[in-house]
């Protein structure tokens, strides 16, 4: 696996290793060695997100974006077309769930066409439910 050490002045952490599938960030707070896992090939700090935030997008390229307060991941910043795919996918295994479920309780299936749905979706609209 190929790491690179990044250091940074305003980032004092004893080591910030990034490789080609994830970020360990490994600190040394009061004699205490705390590790945490990054799931993003980028961290940067509050600090320098704050100066720039367009520059630390552009720099990721599209991949996340591990934000980091003294050290600590606080949370991941996602370009929006990558957030809304996220979105999209979990929808979708939320469904496959459903429709597990349902296949498992043996239920009956109604057969409908999407007209007909279309239609009860649009009266639904009209009376505001």
């Amino acid at each position: 696996m190929h790491q690179t050490k990044i250091t940074s002045s305003n980032l004092p952490v004893s080591s910030l290793w990034v490789s080609e599938k994830k970020t360990k960030i490994t600190t040394c707070l009061k004699g205490e060695i705390s590790m945490q896992l990054v799931l993003a090939d980028v961290a940067v700090s509050v600090s320098e997100l704050k100066k720039n935030p367009s520059s630390v997008m552009n720099g990721a390229n599209g991949s996340a974006v591990a934000v980091l307060n003294h050290n600590r991941v606080m949370g991941y910043m996602v370009p929006a077309s990558v957030y809304e795919a996220m979105v999209e996918r979990l929808d979708e295994l939320e469904l496959v769930q459903l429709v597990k479920e349902r296949l498992d309780a043996k239920e009956v299936p109604i057969r409908v066409s999407l007209d007909e749905l279309i239609a009860e979706a649009e009266a639904d609209i009209a009376n505001g439910h």
